[in-house]
């Protein structure tokens, strides 16, 4: 069942907060390995923060993970009780 989440002016901080702390470590790895300015496409698991981050990092472009995006399918068909009924009739 899908539900409503209310979004308050903390978690807009938050989130704000999260991407500005992860550009900053990734953009300090990449400079780590010296490769900042360089890299011009990212791999992340589509969560926002992360997306945004790469953004901020001075990444052009996110790529969402196709694997992790099956993963998280995956796991919320399983959790579907219907779901669960059919396959222990198999």
């Amino acid at each position: 069942m899908w539900s409503a989440v209310k979004i308050t002016r903390k978690d807009v901080f938050v989130a704000h907060r999260l991407k500005s702390l992860i550009a900053a470590e990734i953009g300090q790895r990449l400079e780590d390995f010296g490769i900042k300015g360089k890299v011009g496409v990212v791999t992340t698991d589509d969560a926002k923060a992360m997306t945004n981050a790469a953004t901020t990092a001075g990444i052009r472009l996110s790529l969402n993970c196709f694997a992790h995006i099956l993963n998280l399918s995956t796991q919320k068909v399983m959790s579907v009780s219907t779901v669960i009924s059919m396959l222990a009739i198999i």
